[in-house]
């Protein structure tokens, strides 16, 4: 069968499907909290040719499992030719809930007054620690490592009791804990060299070091997760 005769019919069902695909994009922000994260795909430039450029799949989840929520988990994909932060601020326009989202700051344009909320995600903030105490075994990230290890541990507990029974944990075990490792955060921060490797670096530390701007379920709504590993799993 002909290329064009195949591009067609998807083009023709790719039609079709745009208003189930709009559906599920209501349903996703119409929920109290939402997964944001983006992947790079590859975008031909022009047709006959093997030349390509990166373009980015955004993936945006509803699921609300963790807390017992009724909604049924779903997810909304969009594409885009770059990774402007412009184009999730399209996406979520007017959407004033939780978002969960790594550091990438495309997505800084969604937060703010009348806007949604941030929820940074642990995984991220792991990472980079985890990253550098296998490289060097620098006792800061070693440290650090452990403390959020605290966190994990208080989250497999927490994971599908009701709103209540969540809240009143992580207020016991997991509130306890974010604001140690804060104060910790800080301390260490005037030992971090701004030439050093070790992230976070003291321009990025403070994003870190204080979950009252990145990590609502440090002070805000206990029914929240503390990492969007959802809306990796969806891409």
């Amino acid at each position: 069968m002909h290329r064009s005769t195949l591009s067609d019919w998807v083009g023709r069902t790719t039609a079709l499907l745009e208003p189930l695909a709009e559906h599920i994009g209501k349903l996703v922000r119409a929920g109290p909290a939402l997964f944001a994260d983006d992947t790079p795909v590859k975008l031909q430039v022009r047709a006959n040719t093997t030349k390509t450029k990166t373009a980015r799949l955004w993936s945006y989840v509803r699921d609300e499992r963790p807390w017992c929520g009724a909604a049924p988990p779903c997810v909304w994909y969009q594409f885009s030719v770059d990774r402007k932060g412009e184009h999730p601020v399209n996406h979520l326009a007017g959407y004033a809930g939780t978002v969960h989202a790594d550091g990438y700051a495309g997505f800084n344009g969604l937060f703010g007054e009348g806007k949604a909320g941030e929820q940074a995600c642990m995984v991220h903030v792991r990472r980079k620690f985890l990253d550098e105490a296998e490289r060097t075994e620098v006792p800061i990230a070693q440290q650090a490592i452990r403390r959020i290890a605290q966190l994990y541990v208080v989250e497999k507990e927490a994971r599908g009791k009701s709103p209540e029974q969540r809240a009143a944990l992580r207020l016991a075990k997991a509130r306890p804990v974010f604001d140690d490792l804060e104060v910790w955060l800080r301390t260490q921060l005037r030992k971090i060299s701004g030439k050093t490797k070790l992230w976070p670096k003291p321009s990025a530390m403070p994003w870190v070091a204080c979950p009252r701007r990145g990590d609502t379920s440090a002070t805000g709504d206990w029914n929240l997760t503390t990492t969007h590993a959802s809306v990796r799993s969806a891409l």
